[in-house]
């Protein structure tokens, strides 16, 4: 391979590389070493067991204990796998991950997952042939509330990287290319390999947006996309979160005093005006 050859294979590689799906602290840890700037350590949970505090609290002590080995900032993910058409996203769910996936079993759930607003990472199985059809109308709903997609390359039989190619044409072709997320899980690629291989599959993977739709979850509505770097994303915290709603409370308040004390002064006007011209 020529020089010029490696330089262009390494200005393909994105400004900054993300996976969000870390299946252990151990992965994690691997992806950080090969390059990746950003990484969630994901947590697969039953729907059943949300309302479970019990089985949550043990959650919550894994990821105090995968962060404290991990010399970078980790994302912390929770993948709800859901079977049935109804969930219940509980505060505390929300409040404790950067990110919440759902990975739907049926076609109810697929439809429940597409439309539910908290949800920023929608799995689809590539192990095995989906029980249920990839309509145009869910994956536009979803879209249209910016939650992304994702398919996985980390796969143990050889028969399934056919529903891979299937499934990400079926993606790319409905989503034009937009919001789809390829990830790892026990299996994590290099950021230039997995960036190539989502270019032979028809699209290219942008993790980020599914970043910035959990940005927007966690801060206040007022806050534009564009106005948040990747940084301010990652590194966000409550305190700053609760900084930001102070702010614009205070500044609300002061344009609803800013507005009565002109409509009193127009009302004021108005009567002397009547006044003097009875007079």
């Amino acid at each position: 391979i020529s020089a010029s050859e490696r330089t262009n294979k390494r200005s393909s590689r994105p400004e900054r590389s993300c996976e969000l799906c870390a299946r252990s602290a151990k992965i994690a840890k691997t992806a950080y070493e090969i390059g990746y700037d950003v990484v969630a350590l994901d947590f697969r949970i039953d729907a059943d067991k949300l309302s479970r505090t019990c089985e949550m609290n043990d959650i919550h002590l894994l990821i105090q204990s995968a962060r404290a080995k991990c010399a970078k900032k980790l994302l912390a993910r929770a993948t709800i796998i859901l079977e049935s058409s109804r969930i219940e996203l509980p505060r505390s769910l929300l409040k404790s991950f950067d990110l919440i996936a759902i990975c739907p079993k049926s076609e109810a759930a697929f439809k429940q997952a597409c439309t539910t607003n908290d949800v920023d990472i929608i799995t689809i199985e590539c192990s095995q042939q989906l029980p249920f059809a990839l309509h145009r109308a869910p994956l536009l709903a979803a879209r249209k509330r910016s939650a992304c997609f994702e398919l996985s390359y980390d796969m143990p039989q050889s028969t399934s990287k056919r529903h891979l190619v299937s499934l990400a044409a079926r993606l790319a072709d409905a989503c034009h290319g937009k919001g789809v997320i390829l990830s790892g899980g026990n299996q994590i690629l290099s950021p230039i390999k997995a960036h190539e291989l989502a270019e032979s599959l028809g699209f290219i993977s942008q993790p980020h947006l599914a970043l910035h739709h959990a940005a927007l979850r966690r801060r206040p509505t007022w806050i534009k996309p564009t106005d948040l770097g990747l940084d301010d994303i990652i590194f966000a915290d409550d305190e700053s979160i609760q900084k930001s709603r102070a702010s614009a409370e205070k500044s609300r308040r002061h344009q609803i005093k800013k507005r009565k004390r002109f409509l009193y002064e127009t009302q004021h006007h108005a009567t002397k005006r009547k006044e003097k011209k009875e007079s």
